[in-house]
């Protein structure tokens, strides 16, 4: 049986670029003081730029050093990620509003 990751939005507080990783508020957005959250490492990053003060979003995750952030998405504001999310929803909606079928593959073989 496969576990459901929960989706959380945080700020990073501290990164270290020579390392490629850095921590996340526990306290979600609001809080860029405690850096005892969570541990984002640079591979798990799939799209932006860390640097202290962006917005990201990830799945979370228990390991053994405890909770760690992956696929995570940084943005440098929630303004951006909201933007992003609604350039995909208004992608997704287009993309299921176009036929699958070739209507004119049927019109040129004369059908």
């Amino acid at each position: 049986m496969k576990t459901k990751r929960k989706v959380v939005v945080s700020r990073i507080t501290a990164w270290f670029s020579e390392r490629a990783y850095g921590f996340l508020s526990a306290g979600g957005e609001e809080d860029e003081e405690n850096t005892s959250g969570y541990f984002l490492h640079g591979h798990d990053i799939i799209s932006g730029t860390p640097m202290k003060g962006a917005v990201v979003r990830f799945e979370l995750v228990v390991r053994k050093k405890g909770s760690a952030a992956v696929n995570a998405e940084i943005f440098q504001s929630r303004q951006e990620m909201e933007r992003a999310d609604a350039v995909s929803a208004l992608a997704d909606s287009t993309a299921s509003a176009t036929p699958t079928t070739d209507a004119s593959a049927e019109v040129s073989r004369g059908e």
